[in-house]
């Protein structure tokens, strides 16, 4: 099972990346999520995409672009 779930830095390149991209446009593009998450695999961006969505803090725009909706009040922590 090692290598198959988003782990806690995989989520946190994500959100850093999505932030740096969408104070610049407003929307970021999935390709450019990705490229700017460059350490993490492409299908783990577009899980940990979804899962900021669950979470509240992401949502999708068509065609497949995503924004923010709680910059400062968000910010991924590990409890362990």
């Amino acid at each position: 099972m090692a290598g198959r779930y988003p782990r806690f830095n995989d989520i946190t390149a994500v959100y850093d990346a999505l932030g740096r991209l969408d104070s610049a446009t407003g929307r970021a593009p999935l390709a450019a999520i990705q490229a700017e998450a460059a350490g993490v695999a492409k299908s783990k961006v577009r899980v940990v995409l979804s899962l900021l969505g669950d979470w509240g803090v992401v949502r999708q725009h068509r065609p497949m672009a995503f924004s923010l909706l709680q910059r400062a009040s968000w910010k991924p922590t590990c409890n362990n």
